[in-house]
């Protein structure tokens, strides 16, 4: 790419040199303004780019009819399917949204997308893919705004009924969404905050609904960054809604996001601007990714992790819809209908399933199969009835015979209907499921809970396990939304839960797989925790396990946490017995607090009585102590001094330095916490000083 930048570049300047006028003519006629080195493209298509050609072969565009868990009722959208379209092969699929007054119709009857792809897949411009033309206003009774329901509509049930129904791709690499005025708002305001699904996103003068930045990019641009691979902008410069282009593009120019701005000189808010947008767009995505033909594998996921019940890779019959636990469940299931989950790693192997399910009907059956749906049964799950199809529960059972990687694929079965809806499943070792304390039950191999109480090495070898207080406020909450980088579990790695967080079938006080939120459910956060254990886990032998006892509140002053007149030092003290009773041996004590005593001479004393009362409580000894410094650039940056003091106070201390680490750019209101970059910073330089100190 970078030669193929050079050599355009020398290009343009040779041209420049020969020709100053037609330089300047082309940049009159077409004027990217990109984030990157100009390409070829964008540019004015040909004369009669959008116009039928008798002599070449034609793609088909008919309606289809969906059910729409959004409005509760069939709803209609056109489908263009390019010449040749054969289920023998897969295919990329492009969502092309209408404007305000608009329907499936609109572009169909005006905008001839289906000639312009035609004419583009006979010249060999692009590769043929799948065209959705929805109604983007899905009304309906109770519905406020049917233009904001439509996200639900696209996400929950267009998508799933496309990728149910055709020979499609279903990974993101293979989707888009673009569309013009309203559909072109909708496809920033929808494709931005699920870039990871939607990669390839084109905004075509867009109108007034488009989010704010702070909505469309809630992280400050970090899920952009890593997961698009286009963003497309055009806009006539006579459109009196340009603004909205404008704002989406001065804040992709100052975060350092890619984006591509085609402005159109002179041209207004219609079809000539659209059009020639479609055109571009479509070759771009397609140079960008958008139809290769080989779909990367995706990396390994470990089987112990919580793996969301709508994270499949491929799917026959189910649909998504939202769940009132968070998020998307699956759901309208019937019998031999399946989801496929793709390299899902099982290490050296697993003992049994838990998923979380719900079902207003008698139930079913999950079959647990490896690499095809035919593929070798490693168990099967028993579903009942839970009185409500959002009445959610666990089931379990025992799975053998399996270790690796491998295509993991769930075969729904049972009676006539819809049988179950399901939220996640995850596996579990022998191991995990004794120090989560599962009792025996029908079909489930676990050791009891008292039996564990009474143990001092709860690790099947005989390994040690490694316990480790994470003490303080926000900062050791964690503030930045959690990435899916951050929830690859390590079976080894292990949390008490803080609350009761059904989502991630987490329970107070009882031992699971660490994955964020270590701490409040309802943060959904990084904190320092996280990378801590995952850099801790690295250093002891392949026996041993960290267990994690989250204790942090946020805005809580250093007083809550005292001995003497604090309310929340018995709940410590309680979480870190439990640890104890549970065979843990509490290694050491992280330490991030202090905003909220910003400045208060009298900190550091407070911070040593806490240390001593809980060694002494806890007959931890001298077990090492690491206080974590304020951010450099906030308002509390000046109560680093006193967390300095700390080392000549308390014995065996240790600071860890916050030196380059940076604000999280949506806390415009404090100015105190950590982005997510410097949360995971932070937790690696709480781990590398604590095994400096143990001398692991």
């Amino acid at each position: 790419m970078e030669s193929k930048i050079l050599m355009k570049e020398i290009s343009r300047k040779l041209r420049r040199t020969f020709s100053v006028f037609a330089v300047l003519l082309a940049v009159l006629l077409a004027r990217p303004v990109c984030s990157v080195a100009a390409e070829t493209l964008p540019t004015l298509p040909p004369s009669g780019f959008d116009q039928v050609k008798s002599n070449i072969p034609h793609g088909q565009v008919s309606y289809i009819t969906y059910q729409s868990t959004a409005t509760n009722s069939q709803r209609r959208a056109r489908i263009y399917l390019p010449p040749g379209y054969s289920t023998n092969n897969k295919y990329s699929v492009m969502y092309l949204l209408h404007g305000i007054g608009g329907n499936e119709d609109e572009w169909y009857n005006n905008g001839a997308p289906n000639v312009i792809l035609d004419n583009l897949i006979a010249a060999g411009k692009i590769q043929p893919f799948i065209l959705v033309l929805p109604n983007g206003n899905a009304t309906g009774n109770g519905v406020r705004d049917g233009w904001e329901n439509f996200t639900n509509d696209l996400m929950n049930s267009l998508v799933p009924y496309i990728e149910s129904h055709y020979s499609v791709y279903t990974d993101a690499q293979h989707r888009a969404i673009a569309g013009l005025s309203q559909g072109g708002a909708q496809s920033l305001n929808i494709g931005l905050p699920n870039v990871d699904k939607f990669p390839y996103i084109g905004g075509f003068s867009s109108s007034p609904i488009t989010k704010q930045v702070n909505q469309l990019f809630p992280d400050g641009g970090t899920k952009v960054r890593a997961n698009s691979k286009l963003l497309f902008l055009s806009c006539g410069t006579s459109d009196g809604l340009i603004s909205n282009n404008n704002r989406v593009r001065d804040y992709c120019k100052s975060n350092n996001i890619r984006y591509t701005e085609w402005l159109l000189p002179g041209r207004g808010h219609d079809w000539s601007v659209w059009k020639p947008s479609l055109w571009n767009f479509a070759q771009m995505a397609c140079a960008a990714g958008f139809t290769d033909q080989t779909t990367p594998n995706p990396n390994p996921i470990s089987a112990f992790t919580q793996i969301e019940a709508e994270s499949f890779q491929n799917q026959q019959g189910i649909q998504t819809e939202n769940c009132t636990e968070g998020g998307q469940n699956i759901g309208y299931i019937e019998n031999g209908d399946y989801a496929v989950y793709s390299n899902i790693d099982f290490g050296n192997g697993a003992a049994s399933f838990q998923a979380r399910v719900a079902s207003a009907s008698s139930g079913g059956n999950i079959e647990i199969r490896l690499d095809s749906i035919t593929g070798t049964l490693i168990g099967t799950c028993p579903v009942v009835g839970t009185g409500g199809w959002q009445t959610w529960t666990n089931v379990k059972c025992n799975v053998s015979g399996v270790s690796g990687k491998h295509d993991v694929y769930l075969k729904f079965t049972g009676g006539s209907g819809y049988l179950f809806n399901l939220n996640w499943f995850k596996f579990n070792t022998l191991y995990s499921m004794e120090i989560q304390g599962v009792e025996n039950e029908q079909n489930l191999i676990s050791t009891p809970a008292q039996a564990l109480v009474q143990t001092t090495t709860p690790t099947p070898n005989g390994g040690k396990f490694h316990c480790f207080l994470l003490l303080g406020q926000s900062n050791m909450a964690g503030y930045a939304l959690a990435q899916s980088s951050d929830k690859v579990e390590d079976p080894r790695v292990l949390v008490l839960g803080y609350d009761n967080n059904a989502a991630l079938g987490r329970v107070t006080n009882k031992w699971d797989v660490a994955s964020p939120p270590l701490h409040a459910s309802w943060l959904n956060a990084i904190g320092p925790g996280d990378w801590f254990g995952k850099t801790m886990i690295q250093k002891v032998p392949s026996g041993d396990t960290i267990g994690l006892i989250p204790c942090a509140i946020s805005g809580e002053r250093i007083e809550t946490f005292m001995k003497s007149g604090g309310t929340k030092y018995n709940w410590i003290l309680n979480r870190a017995r439990i640890a104890q009773q549970n065979g843990g041996v509490i290694d050491g004590i992280i330490f991030h607090q202090g905003e909220s005593n910003s400045g208060d001479p009298s900190w550091p004393g407070k911070v040593k009585t806490l240390v001593e009362d809980l060694r002494k409580d806890l007959n931890l000894g001298n077990a090492p102590f690491i206080a974590g410094e304020l951010l450099y650039s906030g308002p509390c940056a000046g109560h680093n001094t006193l967390v300095n003091k700390l080392p000549s106070m308390i014995t065996n201390c240790s600071v860890v330095s916050a030196k380059g680490l940076v604000v999280d750019p949506g806390d415009t209101q404090y100015r105190l916490h950590f982005n997510h970059d410097s949360s995971v910073t932070l937790g690696k330089r709480y781990a590398e000083k604590m095994i400096q100190v143990l001398g692991w």
